[in-house]
């Protein structure tokens, strides 16, 4: 063997050597030190980071963000969107975690057993597995990696602590435990406050002996493992505000967020990260009303590297806060509108025009430009819906309330339901519906109800002149319809030589296609997928009357489902019309119910007096015997007394004239008339009631007292077609065999009133009848007796029923004793429970002397005065007073119905 081949095996001897000696984690020579350390930053941390900041990144790139909502400082995945940076993540994890489990120096089957890591690069390791568990939403994960790198002594005197300690506040807000984020949060400022603090003073000059002093003691300490906390680092002082700043956003402290947030932004240094949180500024200060600032943070970010749509938006947004130099901003809107890469933003551009239209007090041009946001808003329906509402309230507050609802109910349909207002934007579109509704019937019914009334000459000739028109219309109609086609054509195949984002196919130049979308969007609207999508569905006919008011014989519209225009005749307008007097008699009832509805809707919900003064109005002045006719009189009659008109009373003189026996005529001459009818409804309800419990407990001779009482006196008792049943009834219990005398309150009632639901009920009875069939089981058997008695003097219990899955009777116990305890201390009422029955358990208080302090204690238990102690135990479980005797009998027996029916009658 040659010297050469000597020395070349030596030295891979030796380099072997030093390999095996470096690997081990158990020796903390400067060798195994540096190899493993090496290893541990870049084969895990770097690696890592690297690999988790690819696959963030792509994903920002790839994500649309919510402009209408304020940013999140930094954009990582929903808990949704996790699966997309997954695979990176999971491979930084393995890395980081293998790392930590080979070159953790010593090794040792816990952390927790740990004193001493000589490997300087673990906690950093640790450190990317709670950040990808905080990316992953594993939130309960991302706490204990960072509490452990920042509690744990091992890792003291690295720098690393004071950012766990801030990512642990970071996780806490994700999971909306503020007060425990705040508690870090503090912790971190005042380590920041100490580390400035300690900047600040003068290095004082140390003698030779106490620099002598402090070295050996150093060496000490390090022989020891005495470790001595690190500052906190001056470049952790950004993430620190940022973190404050997200932390008052989270909790919509927006002013605290601005101070926070700008301090953050001066101390960051690239730029792109620093436009992002210059847009939420910009954000913020729009929240809190401070428009010029938000503006001056939006031109910043128009400035900036920021990716194009921040830009974008930060225009927009700069036009809608801005507090001056509107024409340079029109100016600039204006630019954007011409630029082709804008296409599918134009809805923005108008609506931030709209919104400076509005500023300037120039509502139409505001609605004129919400309405050209609404119609480019070809992918963005948040951004239509937001417009059509816009043009919802312009005209609400103008009081035009049929176009206000058309834009609400435009607005719903394209709005997101998550939308922050979406529920009170539909009650209101829902609220308005009736009034439009209305308003179409009247308009229609009127219209139509005008042609019929026409000489039959002039109605022929206005439906030749009307069938003519529609044609001419519709003729029309498709020779616009072609031009339009035609240019379309001209324009994508011209558009064609046009340098877009690659590729000169139509359908593959983004820029083109765009073109062409809002093309056919300005030409045919917003069109539903469907066969003949060119053909309408329904036309009309019409002699331009806009005002409902008006005398001339003008027609709104007459509504002809499909049909082809082409083959329309005369024949088919004049069947859309009301000639037959039955279908003239409906139209004339669907108009006048719409008039009255119309004033109502003004009226109450509205709260437009004039509007609904009108009317009613029209609704009196059609001169037609209708039902509506005395409540609008009465609604005019209200209104003018209101506002003191001397209308007034000529309204009142006109009902007590016209309507001398009506309710609205008695209301009218006696205030009090509407409490003594309900007091008067009250007592026949109560008499009614009596009746009904004297049926059913079989005391059919008082049953028939209280009916045949009735019949005979109150002729006019809102319960008496019920009183010839129930009198027919008892008869039938009496004497079931008397087919005559139970038939005679059958006829009487059927005579009386035929139509009503008694009436008809009577008849269906007086035919069973005259079958030979019975329409109630006589009582041929005397009912059971009682076994329990009543007596008011002798000793009573309060009983509560309380059933086995009602949950556990000790609560409900210990609640009654509550109650005794604070209302009824000096009686020391016992309280105990015991089981009844298979499915019931009660509990029982006793004793009272009698049934008079029993019910008083009664009358307190379910007052609501004693809710605090009982809570809803009164209303949820059923409760009775009974006997001592009685209680007996019941726990021999244990048939509660039974003694149910005892008490209902007993303990009225």
């Amino acid at each position: 063997m040659s010297v050469q081949w000597k020395h070349i095996i030596k030295c891979a001897l030796v380099l072997a050597t030093v390999w095996m000696t470096s690997c081990s984690t158990e020796k903390d020579a400067a060798l195994n030190v540096g190899y493993h350390n090496m290893t541990a930053r870049y084969n895990g941390y770097f690696n890592a980071r690297v690999m988790m900041q690819e696959a963030l990144d792509n994903y920002r790139a790839g994500t649309s963000e919510d402009y209408n909502k304020i940013l999140p400082l930094d954009l990582y995945p929903s808990k949704e969107d996790v699966p997309k940076i997954q695979d990176k993540y999971e491979v930084a994890f393995e890395k980081c975690e293998k790392v930590i489990f080979r070159h953790s120096m010593p090794t040792s089957q816990s952390a927790k057993k740990k004193k001493i890591e000589h490997c300087r690069w673990i906690d950093d390791n640790w450190f990317v597995i709670g950040q990808i568990h905080y990316t992953r939403h594993e939130y309960g994960k991302a706490v204990e990696i960072f509490k452990f790198i920042q509690e744990s002594p091992l890792y003291t005197d690295q720098e690393r602590v004071h950012e766990a300690r801030i990512w642990l506040a970071k996780t806490y807000i994700a999971q909306e435990n503020y007060p425990e984020a705040k508690r870090y949060l503090s912790l971190s400022e005042i380590n920041m406050q100490a580390a400035e603090s300690a900047k600040g003073e003068k290095k004082e000059k140390l003698s030779k002996r106490e620099k002598e002093r402090r070295k050996k003691q150093a060496k000490k300490d390090k022989k020891n493992g005495v470790k001595k906390p690190v500052p906190f680092p001056k470049d952790l002082k950004d993430d620190y505000e940022l973190t404050m700043a997200e932390f008052h956003i989270a909790k919509g402290e927006y002013k605290k967020a601005i101070e926070h947030l700008e301090k953050g932004i001066e101390l960051v240094k690239k730029k792109k990260r620093k436009a992002r949180y210059q847009f939420v500024l910009a954000q913020l200060y729009q929240q809190v009303g401070n428009g010029a600032e938000a503006a001056k943070n939006f031109q910043k970010v128009v400035k900036s590297p920021a990716p194009y749509e921040m830009r974008f938006q930060a225009q927009i947004n700069k036009a809608i806060s801005a507090t001056g130099g509107g024409e340079a901003i029109r100016k600039e809107l204006a630019k954007m509108l011409r630029d082709g890469k804008n296409l599918e933003y134009k809805d923005q551009i108008y609506f931030a025009l709209a919104e400076m239209d509005m500023k300037d007090g120039d509502v139409d041009a505001a609605i004129k430009n919400y309405g050209y946001s609404a119609f480019f808003s070809v992918k963005n329906d948040r951004q239509k819906g937001v417009s059509y509402l816009k043009l919802g309230d312009i005209h609400f507050d103008r009081k035009d309330y049929l176009s206000a609802q058309k834009y609400y109910d435009s607005c719903i349909q394209v709005l997101p339901e998550e939308y922050e207002t979406y529920e009170q934007i539909a009650a209101k579109a829902e609220g308005l519906s009736g009034l439009v509704d209305h308003y179409e019937t009247y308009v229609y019914e009127d219209s139509v109800q005008r042609i019929v009334n026409m000489p039959e000459s002039e109605r022929e000739k206005f439906l030749e002149n009307t069938l003519k028109e529609l044609k001419e219309r519709e003729k029309q109609r498709k020779i616009e319809e072609q031009k339009r086609l035609l240019a379309q054509q001209n324009r994508v195949r011209n558009s064609g030589n046009t340098s877009g984002s690659g590729s000169k196919w139509y359908f593959y130049n983004q820029k083109i296609s765009s073109s062409g979308f809002n093309d056919f969007r300005a030409n045919w609207g917003q069109r539903p997928l469907e066969d003949d999508w060119r053909r309408s569905t329904k036309t009309s006919y019409s002699t331009n009357s806009d005002d409902p008011d008006s005398d001339s014989t003008d027609v709104d519209q007459v509504e002809l489902d499909d049909f082809d225009i082409d083959s329309l005749t005369v024949d088919m307008l004049r069947d859309a019309l009301p000639l037959e007097q039955a279908d003239l008699d409906s139209s004339q009832n669907r108009l006048m119910n719409s008039l009255y509805m119309l004033g109502i809707i003004y009226k109450e919900s509205l709260k437009e007096p004039l509007e609904a003064e009108r009317y009613f109005e029209l609704c009196v002045n059609r001169g037609v015997d209708h039902p509506k006719v005395l409540p609008s009189l009465y609604q005019l009659y209200l209104l003018n007394k209101k506002k003191g008109s001397s209308k007034a009373e000529g309204y009142k003189q006109t009902i007590l004239k016209d309507y001398p026996d009506s309710e609205i005529a008695n209301i009218i001459q006696d205030p009090d008339y509407l409490k003594k009818q309900q007091e008067k409804e009250q007592k026949e309800l109560n008499t009614y009631s009596e009746a009904l419990e004297h049926y059913r407990y079989r005391r059919y001779n008082n049953c028939l007292a209280d009916c045949n009482h009735v019949i005979a006196n109150e002729p006019k008792n809102q319960y008496l077609n019920k009183y010839y049943l129930l009198k027919a009834f008892a008869i039938g219990k009496l004497d079931g065999g008397n087919k005559t005398a139970i038939s005679s309150p059958l006829q009487e009632l059927y005579e009386l009133d035929p139509d009503s639901d008694e009436g008809k009920q009577a008849k269906i009875y007086l035919n069973k009848l005259a079958q030979g069939i019975n329409i109630v089981t006589p009582d041929t058997v005397a009912a059971p007796q009682s076994p329990y008695l009543f007596d008011e003097n002798i000793q009573h219990y309060f009983l509560i029923i309380h059933p086995n899955d009602a949950g556990n009777v000790d609560n409900a116990k210990i609640k009654v004793a509550n109650f005794n305890k604070e209302f009824y201390k000096s009686k020391r009422y016992q309280t105990t429970n015991a089981v009844f029955g298979s499915d019931n358990q009660v509990v029982l208080v006793r004793s009272f002397p009698n049934l008079d302090e029993a019910k008083t204690y009664q009358m307190a238990f379910e007052s609501n005065s004693a809710k605090p102690s009982l809570g809803n135990l009164a209303g949820d479980l059923d409760h009775y007073l009974i006997s001592a005797e009685n209680f007996k009998i019941l726990f021999e027996t244990m048939d509660l119905k039974s003694y149910q029916d005892f008490y209902k009658e007993k303990y009225p």
